[in-house]
């Protein structure tokens, strides 16, 4: 496999979602990645990741810009829109399935809990795919492509899939991580590469696109740190170059719960309205 080298100027991303509003936790991650870049004379990208067009609003994301540079914070070239590159992640899939690592499914959330019930399995329980589809044709209609992650796995010949965290003042993790494929594969299964609806999954879009826009340090919350693996694997599945990863701390209310779009109300919209300076938000986010 022939990796494509990652630039030697640091290249950070901010990378919204327009399904509501930014919240302190989106101010906090974009700083983190913002002033990374600047202290290094780096650059700094903006993307739109609106591939869930059921969810993504262009208020938000008009919203979401003109709070960006509210804050200060200015961006690198132009603004990408994962909505723009239907056809770019349509390779990718060709390419995986040329090298017969997808498969067709047609299972429904209802028929994957059906198959792996047991009496300790709940409705909050995180449930890896069993193969159904993997081991027999789909008799219904095809819901998504999956990744056929043994085979995968086998393809890129490693016995642990590495990338490096980037050391942190807020995180134990620094340094080269390792993780098995062996764990890899218990812990996610056979994946959704490509969804009916939608086209293409996040962790497809999100290695394509880091490497469309030359990222070379992607800056993120530690929830996000569980699927780093995966995709470091397609990465290496695809030739692209692995980033370093720097995954920060979670920002948490007084009350103790995480603070996300669904259960903060205040955005940076709302706190710009109620007369706060953008000095005051950025302090609130750091100070949490």
């Amino acid at each position: 496999m022939n990796f494509k080298k990652l630039s030697t100027q640091v290249i950070e991303r901010i990378a919204p979602s327009p399904t509501g509003g930014l919240h302190l936790g989106h101010v906090y991650s974009a700083f983190t990645a913002y002033q990374n870049a600047k202290n290094n004379q780096g650059l700094f990208k903006l993307r739109i990741e609106d591939i869930d067009y059921t969810r993504c609003k262009l208020n938000f994301e008009k919203e979401i810009i003109s709070n960006l540079s509210w804050l200060g914070i200015s961006w690198d070239g132009q603004i990408m829109r994962q909505r723009n590159r239907k056809k770019t992640y349509a390779s990718a899939i060709e390419q995986l399935l040329k090298d017969g690592l997808l498969y067709p499914c047609s299972c429904t959330r209802t028929d994957i809990k059906k198959a792996v019930s047991a009496p300790h399995t709940d409705e909050n329980t995180n449930i890896t795919y069993p193969g159904t589809c993997r081991r027999n044709r789909p008799t219904k209609s095809v819901k998504a492509l999956r990744l056929d992650i043994g085979k995968a796995i086998k393809m890129c010949g490693f016995k642990k899939v590495s990338f490096f965290e980037k050391e942190s003042i807020d995180n134990n993790f620094s340094g080269e991580q390792s993780i098995l494929t062996s764990m890899i594969e218990h812990q996610f299964g056979d994946l959704v590469i490509a969804r009916k609806d939608i086209n293409t999954s996040y962790n497809l879009a999100v290695v394509i696109d880091d490497a469309a826009q030359m990222v070379t340090h992607v800056t993120r919350g530690n929830d996000l740190r569980a699927i780093t693996p995966i995709q470091v694997l397609l990465q290496r599945l695809l030739c692209l170059p692995t980033p370093i990863y720097h995954h920060h701390k979670l920002l948490f209310e007084p009350t103790g719960k995480k603070i996300s779009k669904r259960s903060f109300p205040d955005t940076v919209s709302s706190f710009k309205t109620r007369g706060f300076t953008p000095n005051d938000v950025i302090a609130m986010a750091f100070n949490l």
